[in-house]
């Protein structure tokens, strides 16, 4: 796993220098009038590379003596061994021994003062981190099937000279002016950030029960903005301690990393305070599609593993996220919903090129303007479910549910575009076909999905879902007209029944009469 290896790495390069400042001290100390240690420095370096698995440059060599042994390197560099790429220089590093110590059969280190020093870190365009081997890959499972590191084993338990580890450790180690190069060439383009001014102090407790790390940098990235990071690590529990802080607090994380049988489990809440996004995105990024606003967000989670495809397959937490004020940049999708749409609808005045005026900053202008979005989601086995994502403006509302695969980058939710009331009377006014398409409020609303990957999301309205409402609608429409055509026919009609049985009883009357009349006298007869 990279974490693992990275960590594994750095504990290497500090034993591989105590081992080396145990055998140069002690024979220095006794060759230094008479011997140059330079000439050492060819087999060194043969050395530091065959236990790393990395080319290694060492500068001019200097030992003085006294009550500390001092070593003193002008120059050290790391070199991927294949493509040669440069992972670590530093100008100048300088290590103390204690030579009481190594007489009773003890190492220790009170001061390591490194400066100037710079490190490159790169991801490859296929997914490979620069000091792995050029053909090293990252399998289905995210286990990496090839490291550049040694597979020579290095004692856990007995270093060279027969000293057990409790008897070696080192008190300080002071890192001035560092920087870190950050890049990433798998997405395009390729992301940059640069941490200067990079300050840290790692303290420990012999022999090495606790260590203490704190370190203040800024990070460039169109705009300086100060980092802090501290962090306390258990020997006993193993266990490491940490807290972040970006920017005066509006950024900031808290949490703990345990190592369970040597995998590393991550657990932590982070909280975000009124961060500017649009200042936080760099320059190269903003041609293309992103959220701006001022962002607030609670967030807690865990997570199992070193490896980055690992660690977003076990992660798992919940957290909200709001933003204020802000827009989705370089991409309208009230525009875009409603060209897809409008097809379906069969709107005579869309078709005709006629815009509502209350639409036309919305169909024209290149931005998805909100006041305020919030998303509540939650997150298990590296799958984001959201549970409650609005957008809000004062002319609509975006509102929806779905999922997204973290591993994957893969994004499916169901959302409907809610017009105010205002807009969806004109828009009825306009286009008479639209009331099929109104909820229980009167309010015009079209529902759409979202799916693709985050570098390809596509807006597909629900067009089966808005066809049936169109017939339905028109079907009762139709429906209630024929039978009100029917009825004004019939009204007629029962009129004219009415008159002919008024005049029927008209001509019936008399003749009644008259027989009951010729039946009276043919009685009397």
């Amino acid at each position: 796993m990279v974490l693992r290896k990275i960590l594994k790495f750095i504990s290497d390069f500090f034993l591989l220098v105590l081992v080396l400042i145990m055998i140069l001290g002690i024979s220095g100390f006794f060759l230094a009038k008479t011997v140059d240690p330079n000439i050492f420095r060819s087999e060194l370096e043969k050395h530091l590379t065959q236990k790393t698995g990395l080319r290694v440059e060492l500068g001019n060599i200097r030992f003085s003596f006294g009550l500390r042994i001092r070593l003193a390197l002008d120059t050290l560099k790391f070199y991927n061994p294949k493509s040669l790429e440069k992972l670590l220089q530093s100008d100048s590093v300088v290590m103390e021994t204690d030579l009481w110590a190594i007489i009773r059969k003890k190492f220790w280190i009170p001061l390591v003062r490194i400066e100037n020093p710079e490190v490159f870190i790169k991801r490859r365009v296929d997914g490979n981190w620069n000091w792995q081997r050029p053909d090293a890959g990252t399998g289905a499972d995210g286990h990496e099937t090839a490291l550049s590191v040694s597979s020579t084993p290095v004692p856990t338990e007995k270093f060279p000279g027969r000293l057990a580890r409790r008897d070696i450790g080192f008190g300080k180690i002071e890192i001035d002016d560092g920087t870190i190069h950050y890049a990433d060439e798998t997405v395009q383009p390729a992301f940059v950030m640069d941490i200067v001014k990079c300050d840290a102090e790692v303290i420990s407790a012999p022999p090495l029960s606790a260590v203490h790390l704190s370190m203040t940098a800024s990070v460039w990235n169109g705009g300086e903005k100060k980092i802090a990071l501290e962090g306390e690590w258990d020997t006993i529990s193993r266990s490491l301690d940490l807290s972040f802080r970006y920017d005066r607090d509006r950024i900031s994380f808290k949490g703990i990393m345990r190592l369970i049988r040597s995998l590393p489990r991550f657990e932590g809440a982070v909280q975000v305070r009124e961060l500017d996004l649009g200042s936080a995105m760099l320059e190269t990024y903003q041609k293309g599609e992103y959220v701006a606003g001022i962002l607030n967000a609670d967030l807690r989670f865990s997570s199992d593993g070193g490896n980055p495809a690992i660690l977003m397959r076990s992660l798992a937490g919940s957290g909200s996220i709001r933003i204020r004020d802000g827009a989705i940049k370089n991409r309208n999708l009230i525009k875009e919903i409603l060209e897809k749409t409008s097809p379906v609808i069969a709107v005579a005045a869309l078709v005709e090129g006629e815009i509502p005026a209350e639409m036309t900053g919305m169909m024209q202008g290149p931005d998805t303007d909100f006041q305020k979005t919030t998303v509540d989601f939650s997150v298990e086995n590296g799958v984001v479910s959201v549970n409650n994502f609005l957008l809000m403006h004062p002319d609509y509302q975006l509102d929806g549910t779905g999922t997204h695969t973290l591993h994957e980058r893969k994004v499916d939710i169901s959302s409907s575009l809610v017009f105010s009331k205002s807009i969806s009377e004109y828009f009825v006014k306009k286009i008479h076909e639209l009331k099929a398409v109104r909820d229980r409020n009167g309010l015009v609303t079209i529902p759409f999905r979202c799916m693709g990957t985050l570098s390809d999301v596509v807006v597909v309205p629900d067009l089966p879902y808005i066809s049936s409402r169109i017939v339905q609608v028109g079907a009762q429409e139709l429906l209630t007209k024929s039978i009100e055509r029917l009825m004004k026919l019939l009204e007629p009609k029962t009129s004219e029944q009415t008159q002919t049985g008024t005049a029927v009883e008209a001509v019936v009357a008399p003749s009644t009469t008259e027989l009951n009349k010729d039946k009276t006298t043919m009685s009397d007869r």
